[in-house]
């Protein structure tokens, strides 16, 4: 239940403007101790949010909220007749099994707007406990009501269950997939009613470690791999209401055939809700598969599920689980590491990419390195940067290489995290490249453009 200073913020978030109003008045009675004005204005809030969502129904076509709208309209012209009073509180009456047949709320919803209803009508009728004994009703009642209103129905676009289900379908089939944080968190999140997000979790938790068959005309294993990028970002939401919809899925997991299983680690070996559904029997078996050297040759990068499996190095929770990474890992060769390191950069690998800088034997194992290198940019320190551009000038198969010296303007661009500090390292390295031992006769080679970048003012 949300606390105080929490139902002021969600009062300013109510979704439709005319319910904002009148929730805000619900909340300003409450404040003020007239508790019974607070129930009867909550109950009139909650008939306007659903009249207005009907008709936003009705304007996407939906035939039930048609009808409701025109009963709505045929009432409203009567005006203050009897006939349109009558008309009215019959829609009124019926306004809480519209909306869950809309599915605008859950069957459980409904129940709870039923007691604000019920204590609407003994607010207003107080003598329907007996002459002796009116209802007054309790301060922590009506918060709690209003609580509930705004977590159920108030807060929320009208948007239906199943037609929300069809679009979080559409969202990750669709021919182009963006999956944005900030729109995942906004479209099947932040307004989502409680049970439809339920859902949408479990679906998306079905998919990710089960690749559950499609007839969207994608691979089961990329739309698995869609719905495990938006898997991870509603854990950052919401981490126990992924972990319970992952929870579900721990014996099917455990009986998929070891690919299946290998492809789900690698969309998710370095999310910790992942690792709290595995039992012991299971982790084991998965370090097994893991601990089996790659088949891809020497020179050839590795697959992509092998690339993202040993990729999951570079996580401090898959690595304790996992012991055999390190050591497979430390056994691949250059092409092969450059293919896991591009996969999931993080800062464990820099010591790696300034070994392979160091001990490259050719042009093209150099070249190799450079895409692995710019992938790390943006972790580097000032101190790691240093050791780089040394062993880049160190080794004539680096510094030499046709790849490196665009390589290194990308590098100087985009660390710009290190600020005026990195300056002074990539002018220590060019003085390197005009010293004898870095001559030649190919003006390529003494970096010209990278100079040109550091004689450019630079900001802290």
């Amino acid at each position: 239940m949300p606390f105080m200073a929490d139902i002021d913020e969600l009062v300013s978030q109510v979704w439709n403007p005319a319910s904002k109003v009148l929730a805000a008045e619900v909340w300003r009675c409450y404040n003020a101790g007239a508790v019974r004005a607070s129930i009867v204005s909550l109950w009139t809030t909650i008939t306007v949010d659903l009249i207005t969502k009907i008709g936003h129904l009705a304007d996407d076509g939906d035939s039930g909220a048609i009808k409701i709208r025109a009963d709505i309209i045929a009432a409203q012209q009567k005006g203050l007749q009897s006939e349109g009073i009558r008309q009215m509180q019959d829609i009124e009456r019926d306004l809480l099994d519209h909306g869950e047949k809309l599915e605008l709320f859950d069957g459980l919803d409904k129940r709870a707007l039923d007691r604000i209803r019920d204590d609407r009508n003994v607010c207003v009728h107080p003598t329907l406990r007996g002459m002796e004994t009116p209802y007054v009703p309790q301060r922590e009642v009506a918060r709690a009501h209003l609580a509930v209103a705004l977590e159920v129905l108030l807060l929320h676009p009208p948007t239906q269950g199943l037609k929300l289900i069809e679009r979080y379908s559409a969202f990750t089939s669709g021919a182009i997939f963006t999956p944005t944080p900030e729109l995942i968190v906004e479209l099947f999140y932040r307004k989502v009613r409680a049970g439809i997000r339920r859902t949408i979790v479990e679906i998306a938790a079905k998919h990710s470690f089960l690749e559950l068959p499609t007839d969207t005309g994608l691979p089961a294993s990329e739309l698995a791999d869609r719905n495990a990028k938006v898997l991870t970002v509603l854990a950052d939401q919401d981490r126990p209401l992924v972990l319970a919809a992952a929870e579900k899925l721990r014996e099917r997991y455990a009986a998929l055939d070891g690919d299946a299983q290998l492809r789900a680690l690698a969309r998710l070996g370095d999310q910790d809700f992942f690792w709290d559904t595995l039992n012991q029997t299971v982790t084991g078996h998965l370090d097994t598969l893991v601990g089996k050297p790659p088949t891809s040759g020497d020179h050839v990068p590795l697959k992509v599920t092998a690339a993202a499996v040993l990729s999951l190095v570079g996580n401090s929770l898959a690595r304790q689980k996992l012991p055999a990474l390190e050591g497979v890992f430390d056994s691949l060769t250059v092409t092969q590491k450059v293919s896991a390191i591009t996969t999931r950069p993080t800062q464990y690998f820099v010591p790696s990419i300034v070994a392979m800088l160091k001990n490259a034997s050719s042009y093209a194992e150099a070249t190799e390195i450079t895409p692995a290198l710019i992938s790390h940019s943006r972790f580097l320190s000032v101190q790691q940067l240093a050791a780089v551009l040394t062993e880049c000038s160190a080794n004539g198969q680096c510094w030499h290489a046709y790849a490196m010296p665009p390589t290194l303007l990308k590098v100087y661009r985009e660390t710009t995290h290190l600020g005026t500090d990195r300056v002074s390292v990539f002018q220590d390295f060019l003085d390197r490249m005009s010293d004898e031992n870095h001559k030649s006769s190919d003006v390529y080679y003494t970096y010209p453009q990278l100079r040109a970048a550091i004689a450019e003012p630079v900001t802290s």
